[in-house]
């Protein structure tokens, strides 16, 4: 109760920073997210192999990842609105390129591009940001963040009509097109480096005089347990299903339309998950983190052990969707807690270089299991597998508060 009381007490520069913040993101992952859409159809249109087409996806996550430490350091020096309004140019012009390509090394090209500008206007640049301006509610400040993303899911179902009615090339044009043009009233209302003089008490920017720098993180157990469930759970797993769910449903009997729609309610149930994240604000993060991978965990199993029946996969999409939704959230509000500073973007895009090693091995190796076994039975066996893993290594995190973690860096600094 006390939680939702002091959310009630945001001002509203807080609320329109927050907002925009959401707006970014929604139209920087809804280009991405659409893959598993554009997906179907170029593989009827060109016969390309499952696998082949999961290289183009797993290119893009990988440089998305990647450029993710730059585009933190770069947001660290330069703020966000310069890096988010390249980023929107890049995708934008990238989709509209796509409509006109005719060859598979075309999209491989494009959607490296589409990668780097969505790296430099997505979750790492805005959510270092937000993270300046929100101290005391961290995790429901990245829920907020997060339910963008989760929104970006709900276009799969508008996106397989307007395919459906224009084809797939004038639908990339049309979205490179709106990509572009509403990501500038958002860009252009961000300030730079997250100051704002009337944020109220929400605001504090003052850092300490030592801090955490990159190089001192990459020593912290912390760090690369947040890294391996970055790996795990929002790398491998939550990309192969985000990739492969559409294909995996029309192979176990469902209409290309009802398809699309079950990915949209996931995208919903996302979002209502994204939205609950500020429980993190009042329990232990570790333990929510365990409880969520294993929930993820039990969806999965559920879709493994009937794809074909309706009410298995719309469990599975209630409760994979719901413990993701938070997951993302968890995970970088514990970094912020632990590695808040004038450096936390750098240090934040290093933890995204986990989430590209899994993002990208994932969904490849999920086409590549299906040709291979012309089932995705295995697919989701490994998934399964990654959760539980997840789940077991957040066990071993320390939860420390920022204070207290940037305090003996102090003193090992002064020693």
């Amino acid at each position: 109760m006390n939680t939702i009381k002091r959310i009630a007490r945001f001002n509203s520069r807080l609320w329109s920073k927050l907002i925009l913040s959401f707006t970014i993101l929604l139209l920087g992952y809804s280009t991405r997210n659409s893959f598993a859409v554009f997906c179907y159809f170029l593989e009827r249109d060109f016969g390309w192999s499952r696998a082949q087409m999961a290289i183009m996806f797993s290119i893009s996550v990988l440089l998305y990842g990647f450029t993710a430490p730059l585009a933190g350091r770069v947001t660290d020096q330069f703020g966000a609105k310069r890096v988010v309004s390249l980023g929107s140019f890049l995708m934008g012009l990238s989709f509209i390129f796509c409509g006109m390509a005719n060859a598979l090394v075309h999209f491989y090209v494009l959607y490296a591009i589409v990668a780097i500008g969505l790296s430099l206007v997505g979750w790492t640049p805005v959510s270092t940001y937000i993270s300046h301006i929100f101290q005391e509610r961290r995790c429901f400040a990245f829920g907020v963040l997060n339910a963008g993303f989760g929104a970006s899911l709900l276009v799969a179902s508008p996106t397989e009509a307007l395919i459906s009615t224009v084809g797939w090339r004038v639908t990339y044009v049309i979205m490179g097109v709106i990509c572009v043009i509403l990501a500038v009233p958002a860009r252009a209302l961000l300030l730079e480096k997250g100051k704002d003089e009337n944020a109220g008490k929400f605001m504090n920017l003052d850092s300490p005089p030592e801090t955490p720098t990159l190089g001192w993180s990459l020593r912290s157990p912390n760090f690369w347990i947040l890294f391996a469930a970055a790996f795990l759970t929002l790398g491998f797993s939550e990309q192969i299903i985000l990739s492969h769910l559409i294909c995996c449903l029309i192979e176990a009997g469902f209409l290309p339309a009802e398809a699309a729609k079950t990915y949209s309610v996931l995208g919903a149930t996302f979002i209502i998950g994204s939205l609950f994240s500020f429980v993190g604000d009042a329990v232990r993060k570790k333990l929510l983190l365990t409880a969520l991978t294993l929930t993820s965990a039990l969806g999965v199993t559920l879709l493994l052990l009937g794809a074909s029946k309706k009410s298995f996969a719309s469990v599975f999409v209630v409760t994979f969707g719901f413990g993701m939704g938070m997951t993302g959230p968890v995970i970088f509000a514990m970094a912020a807690d632990l590695f808040h500073g004038p450096r936390f973007g750098s240090i934040q895009g290093t933890i995204f270089v986990g989430f590209s090693l899994g993002g990208t091995l994932g969904p490849w190796l999920a086409g590549y299991v299906h040709d291979l076994e012309s089932s995705y039975d295995l697919v989701l066996t490994l998934v399964m597998l990654a959760l539980f893993t997840s789940s077991v290594l957040s066990l071993l995190l320390f939860d420390r508060s920022a204070r207290n973690y940037s305090s003996r860096f102090a003193v090992a600094r002064r020693h």
